[in-house]
């Protein structure tokens, strides 16, 4: 039987083509046109000219497009795009932009100001993406995240804004000090827990975590609010290796989580506080494989070993014979799985060759 083919990618239209479109009357072609210069082969380069006059439009979704085309064209568009992450754009526009300016590894001055702003927006997905453009800029940053972050009220302080903040005072003589106390307050006045959650991140981020991890952790170890539990899984992982030191309780926990939304959580934040492989739990974790109904469980599990690659090659036989029994949507994390500890995928593999993990 022969392969399938993979299709390519369509090949993108040339610059030439573009500008035809775009100076056409008809909407159709203007469209055909915004949606080329998104492609991410276009050659943005030469139609440079084009591409910024379209950051100018009075359509939104041109200057939306042209965000996209000029963060595909790099750092020398960075000044282009600054002024579409202002307050003067719709949301849209903004997200695109600081998605631009993220992916160019850059931030000129003249987008601090808008992109601080949207730290304060109700939109997560845009908060987000505004501090992760930011970790980009200048040391000017900072001015502007304090002035958005002190203007809000307690109860609207988040992770993200809190969290650029602290990346932001780090390394600033007598600033983060200053913020230090400053979040200490906060906490007194005695927040939404969300609040309280962003808080203990920020003061984990500028100490290193030093302080505010242990409080996120006694939150999943000792909160009956399942609801809570999985808010400070997600605020811990967020820390990443910064929470390393806490991997151990995390393992406990995951091995005595009664709630399987907060269990299949925790499959991940062993990997964002980059646990030592030897340390993974392998009898728990063969255990949720081989017994577990639940795909997300099993899923989580089998990511786990997957850390340790062939280093679990005994174990191999274990997966394969799971696969065999699973149904077809559980199937797949079981083939990933197999094919990182035994080396080669299933279907390659014929089951009576296999021999077991006693064999040797």
């Amino acid at each position: 039987m022969s392969a399938i083919p993979i299709p390519e990618l369509a090949l993108p239209a040339t610059a030439s083509m573009v500008a035809e479109w775009l100076a056409s009357s008809e909407f159709a072609c203007k469209l055909k046109g915004l949606e080329a210069i998104v492609h991410p082969r276009f050659p943005v380069h030469e139609a440079a000219a084009q591409i910024r006059l379209l950051a100018g439009s009075v359509n939104h979704q041109a200057r939306q497009f042209a965000a996209i085309a000029m963060g595909n064209g790099g750092a020398a568009f960075a000044n282009d795009v600054a002024p579409l992450a202002g307050n003067d754009q719709i949301l849209a526009v903004r997200v695109a932009a600081a998605h631009a300016l993220f992916r160019m590894k850059t931030c000129p001055v003249s987008a601090i100001e808008g992109l601080a702003d949207m730290l304060a927006l109700d939109s997560e997905p845009a908060r987000k993406i505004a501090e992760a453009a930011l970790a980009e800029a200048p040391p000017e940053r900072f001015g502007a995240i304090i002035r958005v972050v002190r203007g809000m009220p307690v109860d609207k302080l988040n992770l993200e804004a809190l969290s650029a903040l602290s990346e932001a005072a780090k390394g600033r003589t007598g600033a983060a000090d200053g913020i230090s106390r400053w979040l200490a307050d906060v906490a007194d006045k005695q927040p939404p827990i969300e609040v309280r959650m962003a808080v203990m991140a920020a003061l984990a981020r500028m100490t290193d975590g030093a302080h505010g991890v242990n409080g996120l952790m006694q939150v999943i170890e000792e909160s009956p609010d399942i609801a809570l539990r999985r808010l400070a899984i997600a605020t811990l992982g967020s820390l990443g290796g910064i929470a390393e030191s806490c991997h151990e309780r995390v393992l406990r926990k995951l091995m005595n989580e009664p709630d399987a939304e907060c269990e299949a959580l925790l499959y991940p934040l062993v990997v964002q506080l980059r646990t030592p492989v030897d340390a993974l739990p392998i009898p728990f974790l063969l255990e949720r494989i081989g017994k577990s109904a639940d795909m997300s469980l099993v899923a989580g599990a089998c990511m786990l070993l997957t850390l340790g690659g062939n280093k679990f090659a005994a174990h191999a036989p274990a997966i394969l014979k799971r696969h065999d029994e699973a149904g077809d949507a559980m199937k797949k994390p079981l083939a990933i799985c197999y094919e990182k500890l035994a080396g080669q995928p299933i279907a390659s593999t014929p089951a009576q060759g296999l021999g077991s993990a006693n064999d040797e």
